[in-house]
This record gives structure tokens, sequence and C-alpha cells, in this order.
């Protein structure tokens, strides 16, 4: 006699019914994700403030400024983005510690430049997003960051920075002049 035909003629039905679905409710439940598997990145948290044409913007709002740590490239990209205002951000390779400095250079995007400082301007009058970056600055050094403190663990940067920019592709001319800037992270997010 088989197995199968054997069994149900000495189990009550019940019982039957359990043993058939708790191997299928296992191999539903061993799919499912375990929330601390795969945790969403926390969120960054922190200020950045810089003056642009005699104006200084304070940008503290979670969706406007952030801290991003790309692990696979060891990349830090530090944004400041201010609705309808003028945005700064920083692609920063090989942060190791606090106490460091960074010069941002002109060069060619292809010439591998360890740092770069952007400044996209909102224009209002034309709706265009103005571009300014230190790769087509007007000096050979457009400008420096200084990392006053720097502990990717703990999730948390601080330093400051000054840029001038050059002009990328429509609608911008000229020069961006970026000074007093400082920014402070408590909170990086790891990618």
């Amino acid at each position: 006699m088989h197995f199968r035909t054997f069994l149900p003629a000495l189990l009550p039905a019940r019982v039957l019914l359990i043993l058939t679905l708790l191997p299928l409710s296992t191999l539903f439940l061993s799919c499912s994700k375990d929330k601390d598997e795969d945790p969403q990145p926390a969120a960054s948290t922190g200020e950045m403030k810089y003056t642009y044409l005699g104006t200084t913007y304070t940008v503290t709002a979670a969706t406007e400024v952030s801290a991003v740590y790309e692990a696979g490239s060891n990349r830090l990209l530090i944004s400041a983005t201010p609705a309808g205002k003028p945005g700064v951000n920083f692609a920063l390779v090989n942060v190791t510690a606090g106490g460091s400095s960074r010069t941002f250079q002109k060069g060619l995007s292809t010439d591998n430049r360890p740092s770069v400082a952007v400044l996209t301007r909102f224009d209002a009058a034309t709706a265009l997003k103005p571009i300014f970056n230190t790769l087509n600055g007007p000096n050979p050094t457009n400008g420096q960051m200084t990392i006053t403190s720097y502990d990717l663990n703990n999730g948390r940067i601080s330093g400051t920075f000054s840029f001038t920019g050059g002009p990328v592709g429509t609608g911008a001319t000229g020069t961006a002049v970026v000074t007093n800037g400082t920014f402070s992270f408590t909170a990086i997010t790891k990618i």
C-alpha cells in the first residue's frame, strides 16, 4: 500500500489539513522580506548655509538638504536644493577624516578630478536653471572645502566652503561666486 493512500485513513481530516497547509505556509513566510534584512537608508539631516549674490541662504528642510555616502565609489555627495532658490552640490571622493581640505580645480569632467562644486541658479523670469561648476571656473583652482569633522560610522560631517563656478550649458553666463559656506550633518544616508 502506498503511503499517501494509507495516511488519510489514520489521521482525522483536521490534522491532515494542518499537515498539508503547514509546509505551504512555511514556504510563503520564508519568501517574505524580513524588515531587519534590508532596512531603508536613514534620511540625512543637517544644515547648509552659503552666500550668493549678496544673499545668505540657510537650508535645513529634509527634502532640500542631504549628505549621501556611496560605498561602491567611496564618494560623498552633499547637496542643498531649496525650491526656487540657488542650490549648491558637492561630489567628494575618498573623504577619510576631519581636518582635511579639498580644492576645486578647473578641468574637464574626463580629467577624473577628485572633487567638484556646482551651483544651480533658478531664474524665475525664464524658468531656466543655469548651472555653474568649478570644472569650468576661471582659475586653475576655483575654491576650497575644509572638512572640520567627519565620522561616517555615526553619520556626522561638518565643514566650510567657498567656490567660483563657470557656466555650463544653456542660460549660464559669467561666473557664480559662493562664499561663507558652512555645512553640518548629523545623519548621512549610506547607499
